[in-house]
This record gives structure tokens, C-alpha cells and sequence, in this order.
């Protein structure tokens, strides 16, 4: 493992694309929101971080085929 990290402070950050057990995907709320779901962990503080974010889609580019839908799912 020393290999891959080395010994200092090592960091993992996460966004669910899809829904999954450990994270939520992306929710989106009409046609100018979407919701996602992102984690951060920090070895050296032993921390670990849950984000929700909302996100105002107006302005931002939409890749393509990606569609815009309203999705109700709960929290």
C-alpha cells in the first residue's frame, strides 16, 4: 500500500454518477437543478465528509444525450 499512497496525508473524494449503496447519483429537479451526492476522506485527520450539493443548471452546458428529467426521489 506504502506504494500507491506513500506515508503522508492522503485524501479520497467521491460523486455519485449513479445510485449506488454508498452514494446517491445525480437528482435532477426540474429542469434548472440536479442534486448530487459527493464524500471526502482524509486519512490524516481520520475525517470523513458527506457533501450534498444543488447545482443551478441555467448558463452551464448540458453534455449531450444527457436529458434533463424530473426525478421526485426522497432524500
Amino acid at each position: 500500500m506504502e506504494d500507491m499512497v506513500g506515508t503522508g496525508d492522503v485524501l479520497f473524494a467521491a460523486t455519485g454518477v449513479t445510485s449506488g449503496e454508498f452514494l446517491n447519483g445525480v437528482r435532477f429537479i426540474g429542469k434548472e437543478r440536479a442534486e448530487t451526492h459527493s464524500v471526502i476522506m482524509r486519512a490524516q485527520s481520520r475525517t470523513i465528509r458527506y457533501i450534498r450539493s444543488m447545482h443551478f443548471l441555467p448558463g452551464k452546458e448540458i453534455p449531450d444525450g444527457l436529458t434533463v428529467r424530473q426525478n421526485v426521489a426522497s432524500l
